[in-house]
């Protein structure tokens, strides 16, 4: 039995020749005193005034990758 690949168990980004290589972009929102920030794939992405500002541009980033055929995850703190 041949062993398997790392990419077969975490695919990379951007490498080539992977055989899963639709990774998900990963937001991230949390809140910080009087407002809330948003990382995107562990980067700082941007700091809103309020959770529903911050969802919304989160859910309209997400609708663009997936009309491009990727894949996104949301996650809140």
């Amino acid at each position: 039995m041949p062993s398997a690949k790392w990419d077969d168990i975490w695919p990379t980004h951007a490498e080539t020749d992977l055989v899963y290589e639709n990774v998900p972009v990963r937001f991230h929102i949390a809140a910080r005193g009087q407002s809330w920030e948003v990382f995107r794939d562990t980067c700082f992405w941007g700091i809103f005034r309020s959770r529903t500002e911050a969802q919304e541009c989160v859910r309209d980033a997400m609708q663009q990758i997936f009309c491009g055929g990727g894949s996104a995850q949301v996650r809140f703190a």
